[in-house]
């Protein structure tokens, strides 16, 4: 299947480290055209190295906070520049994280805002605003990494929990929503 990607575009957010970095090792082999974005730029660095090192026929990085509506879309006008008219085929949403392991009682409001921040509402911004980039037929995707811990609570993770429970129904009203595009 990823062959099918051979210089076509993909973008990653969260690329830096992790899932991210793994997701542009592969689409890099397969021969993608790739658009990485992340917090940390000298990982961001790294991992576009790796794509390349890979296989990758581009492996372009910018800076990307999905916490922040502008810097998604100062990251999002960056990839429209650098897509030019080819369009994106790929859209991989898997910034996020946890913070904090405090129960329920005694959470901090700073680590729930973090983590719905980056988790729920980074998905929305980066699909709002990349979506325009995406052709609307059958061979373009948008992945949204999620955790098993959106479907399973566990002891002081109800904020992360939470939060991924939260991007997981904006992917299913997502899919119902570009049904039929």
């Amino acid at each position: 299947m990823l062959s099918r990607l051979k210089d076509k575009w993909v973008l990653i957010t969260g690329a830096s480290s992790g899932f991210g970095a793994a997701s542009a090792r592969a689409f890099g082999a397969a021969g993608a055209k790739l658009l990485l974005g992340a917090r940390r730029m000298d990982r961001l660095e790294k991992a576009a190295a790796e794509a390349r090192q890979a296989g990758a026929s581009k492996a372009l990085v910018h800076p990307l906070d999905v916490s922040t509506t502008a810097s998604v879309e100062t990251f999002v006008a960056w990839a429209r520049q650098q897509i030019g008219d080819d369009g994106l085929h790929v859209l991989i949403n898997n910034a996020g994280g946890a913070q904090g392991l405090d129960p329920v009682a005694t959470g901090k409001d700073e680590d729930w805002e973090t983590m719905f921040q980056s988790n729920a509402l980074g998905i929305l911004r980066m699909i709002r605003a990349a979506l325009p980039l995406l052709p609307h037929h059958a061979g373009a995707s948008i992945l949204n990494i999620g955790s098993y811990a959106a479907h399973v609570a566990y002891e002081g993770g109800a904020a992360y929990c939470a939060a991924k429970a939260g991007e997981l129904q904006i992917t299913r009203s997502l899919r119902l929503e570009l049904n039929g595009t």
